[in-house]
């Protein structure tokens, strides 16, 4: 393939094809054996499955095996690293991958959304870092380099950066028919260059720590070895002198489930705060040419990127413990964003650790005329009564289902009860249920003990759909859902007037924001 020239008649380093670092062999091989053991061994332990494979096969014959394993996947991460290639010929990004079949991807600087730049221990030990490069293609089109420079790392996100830049700046050009929206464009992002705009200090990562999930990531994560737990517990329960040690709680078995319910709790709570702590030490959020960049990490230090223009929904996160210890978390979903169950992966724009003053000031940070209402409109309450009849039917049947396992049918005299413990549930549920319409911005509030608060512009809408139900058409309700190219926002049980109003009305906005030229959004 022919090099493109540089002006000056001589190609450019980053113009020229390069390959990673040699190192970058372990660290793929490191990688995938990571993989292995993560998604299999955990199951072949919980079950027993590979101490019965080792007794019928037999430990060196399982070794060899092994061992034999182990050369093909070195073997197979040497091809890959020599077949790994990457260079920058002006704003795009060419990457050379393949093992058996070898593609060449290219990635444009006006296409890119997410950068990432990643630093764990294994790196930092020889001055080398991970980029990423995501798009809105989806996984297919991400980038990885894993085992570059940081230098090098740094001068393609600023190049990349820079060419998306340009790219807004053009488009600018294009719809205003003259230079000035450009240069306007240019000093506003040139105005906020290099703002902190927050920094976690070690009670806020505590506290979300606290407030957060990961004490049942961690919880999920000792699932499989549950079984080697509970035989080690046995074992042990036969020695006698550790029964003796034991005596007391089998005197008082309920004091003793109460400590081991304590105990399972500071342990999961603790862990939370550790992965809480790993992630987000040293975070702190700037803001710099229209871009916001958030850098955190203990052992794994990462830098990300987070573009206005790709930026589709803000979240505020409020969990349960996390309204009681006053701290939430906001979550930027971009085109492509991940679900709100991988929220705790390095791949989510997420700020942790914030007051409720500081959320909303942040929020304003991301879009300036966009504001958290405290007010909402709520649905119909026709969602309580559908709410009731959806729990109340699973309810029925796990209970009948436990009344003909155990061969017991008294336990259908407990069916009364299932739609009267639901149903404080499911007004709670439509008590926190409610949307604002304030502008060019929608406002989506849900949950349950917790609050989810979805705030997004209208104009993002890429789809707006009104679903109604056999039964929903009787009350007059209706379901309205805005697709954004981060996903669907849905409003639930809507009096249909009410439904036909908001929708008319986003349409409106949406067609009035593609009318305008872009230089003046």
């Amino acid at each position: 393939m022919v090099v493109p020239m540089a002006e000056g008649g001589a190609a450019t380093p980053q113009e020229n094809w390069q390959r990673l670092s040699p190192w970058a062999v372990g660290f793929l091989f490191l990688r995938v054996l990571v993989d292995f053991v993560r998604n299999n061994i955990p199951a072949l332990a919980g079950a027993g499955a590979g101490v019965a494979l080792i007794e019928r096969i037999g430990l060196r014959e399982v070794l060899l095996v092994s061992l034999v394993g182990v050369l093909a996947v070195a073997l197979v991460c040497l091809i890959h690293y020599r077949r790994f290639a990457f260079r920058l010929v002006g704003d795009t990004l060419f990457v050379r991958r393949g093992i058996i079949e070898q593609k060449e991807l290219k990635v444009r600087a006006a296409r890119v959304q997410h950068i990432a730049i990643e630093q764990p221990l294994y790196l930092r030990l020889f001055g080398l870092v991970r980029l990423h490069v995501d798009t809105p293609g989806g996984a297919a089109a991400q980038v990885e380099l894993p085992g570059i420079s940081a230098t090098l790392a740094e001068e393609l996100r600023t190049r990349l950066l820079a060419g998306a830049r340009e790219a807004v700046v053009g488009a600018d050009v294009d719809h205003a028919g003259d230079t000035s929206a450009a240069s306007g464009a240019s000093a506003d992002t040139g105005t906020h260059s290099g703002v902190v705009l927050f920094r976690a200090n070690a009670r806020g990562l505590v506290l979300h720590g606290l407030a957060s999930n990961y004490a049942w990531v961690a919880a999920a994560a000792l699932a499989p070895f549950l079984g080697q737990i509970e035989r080690l517990v046995r074992r042990l329960g036969a020695d006698t002198a550790f029964a003796e040690r034991l005596q007391w709680f089998a005197d008082y078995p309920l004091a003793g489930a109460l400590a081991g319910v304590v105990l399972l709790a500071l342990t999961l709570v603790t862990a939370s705060v550790v992965v809480a702590w790993l992630r987000f030490h040293g975070f702190e959020l700037s803001r710099a040419d229209g871009r916001f960049r958030q850098r955190s990490g203990l052992l794994n230090r990462q830098e990300q990127t987070l573009s206005r223009a790709r930026l589709q929904a803000v979240e505020l996160v409020e969990t349960a413990v996390g309204r009681l210890l006053g701290r939430s978390h906001i979550v930027c979903r971009q085109i492509g964003a991940v679900l709100p169950g991988e929220e705790t992966s390095g791949r989510s724009f997420l700020v942790p650790g914030l007051a409720r003053a500081d959320a909303r000031g942040l929020i304003t940070e991301f879009w300036p005329q966009g504001q958290v209402a405290e007010d909402c409109l709520r649905v119909h309450r026709y969602f309580i009564r559908a709410r009731i009849v959806r729990l109340s039917a699973l309810g029925l049947l796990a209970l009948g289902v436990a009344a003909a396992t155990l061969g017991n049918p008294w336990y259908l005299a407990a069916a009364p009860a299932v739609p009267l413990a639901i149903w404080p549930l499911a007004w709670l549920h439509w008590r926190v249920l409610g949307y604002c319409l304030q502008g060019d911005y929608l406002q989506v509030r849900r949950g349950l003990l917790g609050r989810r608060t979805t705030l997004f512009p209208v104009h993002n809408a890429q789809r707006i759909d009104l679903a109604q139900s056999w039964f929903q058409r009787r009350r007059g309700v209706a379901d309205v859902t805005f697709v954004l190219a981060s996903g669907p926002v849905t409003i639930p049980c809507l009096p249909r007037s009410a439904a036909d109003h908001l929708t008319n009305l986003a349409l409106y906005r949406v067609e009035i924001d593609h009318a305008r030229p872009q230089a003046c959004r």
